[in-house]
């Protein structure tokens, strides 16, 4: 039952739109989690090419996927 009195938990993913970690990630953690608990997150997704470390704040982010014939 969804409370008012929690705010949701913002998540923002920055992702390689093409990376099989990327991939995984959603299908393995992301989803999983979400359908357990859509009335706590909220999802916020960014598709991102050649991923980079990323400031936001006090918060670092970040995401290396290497696939050879991609550069």
């Amino acid at each position: 039952m969804p409370s008012t009195l929690i705010p949701p938990v913002v998540i923002t993913v920055f992702y390689e739109a093409l990376c099989p970690d990327s991939r995984s990630f959603f299908t393995k953690q992301l989803l999983p989690t979400f359908e357990k608990l859509p009335h706590l997150v909220q999802i916020n997704l960014v598709p991102y090419g050649k991923a980079k470390v990323s400031f936001f704040g006090y918060s670092l982010l970040l995401l290396i996927c290497y696939i050879p014939w991609l550069f």
